[in-house]
């Protein structure tokens, strides 16, 4: 009873306009003086669907390269921070500790 009351309750289908979306998106773009009378989705067999993939994977490579590069010269700037020839202390014992050993 209740899974079907649950699966009753998705069943739930919403119709969405595509067409009066865009329309709507181009008018008010067109008010802010964004041009948007071309498409807005290319198809996959579009020539410059390859091109817009290949743009976009050539700056997604440069930005990971320049992140890497980043982290790196953070890593050699981190150790170049730490001090040569600086060693922790030893540890003090306590009261406690030292009541314990006599």
């Amino acid at each position: 009873m209740i899974a079907q009351s649950i699966s009753a309750a998705y069943c739930d289908y919403y119709t969405v306009n595509i067409s009066d979306i865009i329309r709507r998106l181009r008018a008010r773009a067109k008010t802010c003086g964004i041009a948007l009378s071309g498409r807005l989705f290319l198809s996959p067999d579009d020539p410059q669907s390859d091109e817009f993939l290949m743009q976009f994977k050539r700056e997604r490579d440069a930005r990971l390269m320049r992140l890497k590069r980043d982290k790196k010269r953070l890593a050699v700037a981190r150790q170049r921070a730490r001090h040569e020839g600086i060693s922790a202390l030893p540890r003090v014992a306590t009261e406690t500790a030292l009541a314990n050993i006599v």
